[in-house]
């Protein structure tokens, strides 16, 4: 099979509205062929995936009745704000408890009250045992149906902790939950943005939290090489979004950019699955500092997704730690 390759070896100085000049340095190469162009005939991905299902009326009602008797607890529905938008509702017993259903999406929370106090929690599983646990929920919820079964990869198993400080400056960090993340791949190709699945876990395995967002490919999703952008194009959505970058940025920070690396990935915007390019690099500061950052770019002629919804993110991390009003934080792998 022919190889094609897109190498990216290119520097831009670009004059921008600051005193400074900003040096953007694009050194990459992208493996086009990577299941999405073959042969330069393409490929095609036929999905057995059923319509979905928008939890309509009955649908809502039975899942929040299957979710109640699975963990045991009451729910109320709540009053919704607009007609069509999320279905909520509240766990009788916990007011930190919830759980909102909307299109295909479900966000699961028990309550906290349980474990809000001081000391570890007791009998939590193990990184290998967690994952297992996690896969069973799944399962007895019934959310393993279709493609979701293999398209579902494990990405981390983390957990939170709550840390509690004394006035002499000492302080203790509790293990509190464990959670297992999920991320998606479609034959083979990582897909980002929408679609994960994260599983919280209590002592025992118990179930105490589930988010579940998983956006469905269409049931043929098919590409050709003629569907894509040419080198030349691409090179310039690249460059363009970096200089869209180094415009946003607080103050004119930013020094210099420079992209290491990038790959082509499948991009969920929630409402639709397509390719893109997922550009990884470092942002350099003026005073020396600098972060890591990624860009996600179109690369068909005629996108689909919405890829404005990336512009909320901030481009300038925030330099003071934020804490959770509660004080738990998560942890990093066991």
């Amino acid at each position: 099979m022919k190889k094609a390759i897109i190498t990216f070896a290119a520097m831009a100085t670009m004059c921008v509205t600051s005193v400074h000049a900003q040096d953007i340095y694009v050194d990459m190469q992208v493996d086009v062929e990577n299941s999405l162009l073959q042969d330069g005939r393409g490929v095609e991905y036929m999905l057995e995936q059923e319509p979905s299902k928008q939890h309509p009326g009955s649908e809502v009602k039975s899942l929040a009745e299957r979710m109640a008797s699975y963990t045991g607890v009451t729910l109320t529905e709540n009053t919704p704000k607009t007609p069509g938008s999320e279905q909520c509702f509240s766990v009788e017993s916990d007011p930190t408890g919830y759980l909102a259903l909307e299109g295909d999406d479900v966000v699961f929370n028990k309550g906290t009250r349980k474990y809000e106090g001081d000391g570890d929690t007791s009998s939590l599983p193990g990184k290998d045992e967690a994952e297992r646990i996690a896969r069973k929920h799944l399962a007895d919820l019934d959310m393993l149906k279709g493609s979701i079964r293999s398209e579902l990869k494990l990405a981390h198993v983390g957990g939170v902790n709550k840390a509690t400080y004394s006035e002499d400056g000492t302080h203790r960090d509790y293990r509190k939950l464990v959670t297992v993340y999920y991320d998606r791949r479609i034959k083979d190709v990582p897909v980002v943005g929408h679609s994960r699945v994260v599983v919280t876990l209590g002592e025992y395995g118990e179930l105490t939290g589930l988010i579940k967002k998983w956006t469905r490919a269409p049931k043929n999703l098919k590409f050709v090489a003629t569907d894509f952008l040419s080198e030349t194009q691409v090179r310039k959505q690249v460059k363009d979004m970096l200089a869209r970058h180094y415009k946003k940025s607080k103050n004119n920070l930013i020094d210099s950019i420079n992209v290491i690396d990038a790959r082509y990935i499948l991009y969920d915007d929630g409402t639709t699955i397509e390719p893109a390019l997922f550009a990884l690099g470092e942002v350099a500061r003026y005073d020396g500092t600098s972060y890591d950052g990624d860009w996600i770019i179109p690369v068909l002629k005629n996108p689909k997704a919405n890829y404005k919804i990336l512009s909320d993110v901030p481009v300038i991390p925030n330099d003071e730690s934020v804490y959770p009003s509660d004080n738990y934080e998560e942890e990093d792998d066991e």
